[in-house]
């Protein structure tokens, strides 16, 4: 197992209500990651030439807007987020809300700036002195629905993503979002997706009865029925089967699905029975039941390498869990207290433990670099 190296924290005003992340993206080459949180805003940290960090850039991303015709306000979140890998210099970002995917490009560019105090003398042009460096996020395409997304995927290779719209799973390309293709279509709402890291036509999609779906687009173009399907309502025998989270391993042999109290890990090539099924706290009990009533909360978790995979929990608390089924507590954060029964007996410390939510916790494809949240703190490590 890697070291974890805390370099950088981001903490929250305390005096302002709790903004929680909600989504994290690491870039592959690690010196950039972007944040979604509640409020629709999204964050850009960039690594310095020191190894130090710094938040750049804070945009408004969605906004609350009013369903007419089911007369209710859908919330300006942001629901997930992801960096095309292809993007250097400047990333090529697509974040989602409830109703709208965005993409944006993120500029970067260095102006000449006139001195501090400087007045023209009539027509009088200054010397440049110095020049200042801005970074802006450009707006490029908007995806509108009446239907809820509810998860967006970058393809590797640098230009197509998918993403799930209610019960749909649909692939668009960057460079020209239309026309769009319908690639599935389940029984029951999909949770999420993500591509084959080498083979771009085999998709993985989770739904919220716990079914885990195979897409291979090389049968049909179009499917209603899934070429391969993993049951994870089977293993877990209870409500709680709700697929927040669901992602393939680097090498592609691999797939896990994170329930609310649960983490399953399954090999392609059996998907009767997972090979791990890990209860996530490992003493939890009946402590998810006091928590959360349907457990459909955000936990969009990661893999650290083929062998193991990094995932949160209330509480400010992240743990690791490998493919032979060992758990181990990566971190705890300032925050964090002894946990049990007695820790969540009152309202105080149950608001407490969701407001210290690991809900996001992502690591850069080479593996170098991962970005964790804390309710509405970011903490990022070094893997050593």
């Amino acid at each position: 197992m890697k070291k974890w190296e805390r370099k950088f924290c981001f903490f929250q005003n305390d005096d302002t209500p709790t903004n929680q992340i909600t989504s994290i993206s690491v870039a592959k080459s690690g010196d950039q990651i972007c944040a979604g949180t509640m409020s629709g805003q999204i964050y850009l940290f960039e690594r310095r030439v020191d190894g130090s960090w710094d938040k750049t850039l804070t945009w408004i991303a969605n906004k609350e807007i009013v369903d007419v015709r089911q007369q209710k306000a859908i919330s300006g979140k942001v629901i997930d987020t992801d960096i095309f890998t292809i993007q250097r210099k400047c990333p090529l970002l697509i974040s989602a809300g409830l109703r709208e995917i965005r993409l944006w490009f993120i500029s970067d560019r260095y102006e000449p700036v006139a001195p501090a105090g400087f007045v023209p003398k009539g027509i009088q042009f200054p010397p440049i002195s110095s020049r200042e460096r801005f970074v802006t996020a450009n707006e490029i395409s908007l995806i509108q629905s009446d239907s809820s997304f509810g998860s967006v995927r970058a393809c590797q290779d640098g230009l197509s993503f998918a993403y799930t719209e209610n019960t749909n799973v649909v692939i668009r390309r960057a460079d020209h979002i239309e026309p769009y293709l319908i690639v599935f279509k389940n029984d029951s709402t999909l949770t999420r997706v993500d591509f084959h890291p080498t083979q771009f036509d085999i998709l993985l999609t989770g739904d919220e009865l716990g079914f885990c779906n195979f897409i291979d687009l090389r049968v049909q173009p179009t499917q209603s029925s899934a070429t391969l399907r993993a049951n994870s309502s089977k293993v877990l025998m209870d409500r709680h089967a709700y697929c927040a989270d669901c992602r393939f391993s680097p090498d592609g042999s691999k797939f896990f699905t994170r329930h609310f109290g649960d983490i399953l890990i399954w090999d392609q090539r059996n998907l009767a029975d997972p090979l791990t099924h890990v209860k996530i706290p490992p003493d939890s009990g009946d402590i998810g039941k006091i928590i959360s009533q349907d457990g459909k909360d955000f936990f969009r978790s990661t893999w650290i390498d083929n062998t193991a995979v990094a995932t949160g929990w209330f509480g400010g608390e992240m743990y690791a869990i490998s493919i032979k089924g060992k758990i181990s507590k990566l971190f705890a954060t300032k925050n964090s207290q002894k946990s049990g029964k007695k820790f969540f007996s009152s309202e105080k410390k149950k608001q407490w433990a969701k407001d210290h939510c690991v809900s996001s916790v992502d690591i850069a494809p080479g593996g170098t670099r991962a970005a964790a949240s804390n309710g509405g703190d970011l903490f990022i490590y070094d893997l050593l």
